[in-house]
């Protein structure tokens, strides 16, 4: 890795650290043989050495009873420099927007409760928008007990008053198990907050992604991943990627059976009373 001056100051390395790193870039050497190669006094060496240890930029090894110096690789180093960037990074944000292009962006997020801005982005997809998910069962089970019942019915009400159309790809049985984790009042009102929307679901075979805590959403040119049991999610922008898998859930939908969601919730409200 060659480094200007300019980036190794950057990276607070300074000219006496960069003349020993260019050293000891493809050999390792004792203090003796880099004080030779490099022209600074070992007295100073001992000083500089652990100090680039520390900073991950030189590793320090023994072999017969010698003490070599080499520089780390650069994809080790590269690495380091970007963990630390990473932990530089406020730990309280919502979420790191890393921009690719003037197209492609991807959007990071951590937490249930940062993760609840996926909803906010699907809800502001404007009026008469269509979009699609796959969300299966053991998802849906891990996010329930995350995230607040008011959460999910207020962005249900927004996709029925925004009129928006909604293509799914869902295990039908999941309905029916909702009801363990909520009580028989939020259970209700998920349901009410879910009839009625503009729909079109197929219904996934019962034994076919049952071990998947992970669902997708393809909405305004976005694709959203979550995965509520690790709390982490992403949003891409990127036009070939969202074509893809638009295409991918196409395909997948069209060798599924469909079903009525709203019929089947409009029967369990009635069972309900």
């Amino acid at each position: 890795m060659k480094l200007d001056s300019k980036t190794a100051k950057l990276l607070g390395i300074n000219n006496t650290e960069l003349r020993i790193l260019s050293c000891i870039e493809k050999t390792a050497l004792t203090i003796s043989q880099l004080s030779i190669a490099s022209k600074i006094p070992r007295t100073s060496l001992y000083y500089i050495l652990p100090s680039l240890t520390e900073r991950y930029l030189v590793i320090k090894t023994k072999d017969a009873n010698k003490i070599y110096w080499k520089k780390n690789s650069d994809e080790q180093i590269k690495f380091n420099i970007q963990n630390a960037l990473d932990k530089i990074s406020n730990q309280n944000e919502s979420n790191f927007t890393s921009v690719i292009s003037q197209s492609s962006e991807i959007t990071f997020y951590h937490g249930a409760k940062n993760m609840e801005q996926i909803f906010e982005e699907i809800a502001s997809t404007p009026v008469n928008a269509r979009w699609f998910g796959i969300q299966p069962g053991p998802s849906i089970m891990d996010l329930i007990p995350k995230v607040s019942i008011e959460i999910i019915t207020k962005f249900n009400k927004t996709v029925k008053n925004k009129r928006h159309i909604v293509e799914g790809i869902v295990h039908e049985n999941y309905l029916d198990k909702m009801k363990d984790i909520l009580g028989i009042k939020d259970y209700k009102n998920l349901l009410q907050s879910f009839g009625g929307r503009s729909s079109d679901y197929a219904k996934l075979p019962a034994d076919y992604m049952k071990n998947i805590s992970s669902e997708i959403y393809l909405f305004n040119g976005k694709i959203a991943i979550a995965n509520w049991k690790d709390e982490f999610a992403i949003i891409i922008k990127n036009p070939d990627m969202f074509a893809l898998l638009m295409e991918m859930f196409k395909s997948t939908k069209y060798l599924l059976e469909r079903y009525d969601q709203n019929e089947k919730i409009a029967k369990k409200l009635i069972d309900l009373g």
